[in-house]
């Protein structure tokens, strides 16, 4: 239903990762949905999403030549103050989309960009 929202992120510079069904990367739409970024959205790089060094996650994606991102910062509740408490350069931060975090972003990118360090998209991050 979203084929054209894919295509259009991407072409924005988005990048776009796939947490199939639940994070559940056996089933079946996790295919279906990689066909989607891959072909679809022409994206030549496509994601899975853990929050640990989940063996299976990994020799699934590894097996359909995708990066396993595990982020260094996982966001929940605070967004602000769990940024402060963990960020380091090079950390690969993970949002969990809610008021709290739409409050405070601006205040979330002034203190990264104030502490010298720059904000990239996941594909540049993991070029370096």
């Amino acid at each position: 239903k979203n084929n054209d929202l894919v295509t259009e992120l991407i072409k924005e510079g988005h990048n776009i990762g796939n947490l199939s069904n639940n994070y559940n990367y056996q089933d079946s739409l996790y295919t279906w949905i990689d066909t989607i970024i891959r072909k679809i959205g022409k994206q030549d790089i496509s994601y899975c999403y853990s929050e640990n060094e989940n063996i299976e996650i990994l020799n699934i994606c590894s097996l359909y030549n995708n990066y396993t991102i595990i982020p260094s910062v996982i966001v929940k509740d605070y967004p602000l103050k769990e940024v402060k408490e963990q960020l380091l350069p090079g950390s690969i931060i993970s949002f969990k989309v809610n008021n709290n975090l739409i409050n405070e972003l601006e205040l979330i990118i002034n203190f990264i960009e104030n502490k010298g360090l720059s904000i990239t998209n996941l594909k540049e991050h993991l070029s370096e």
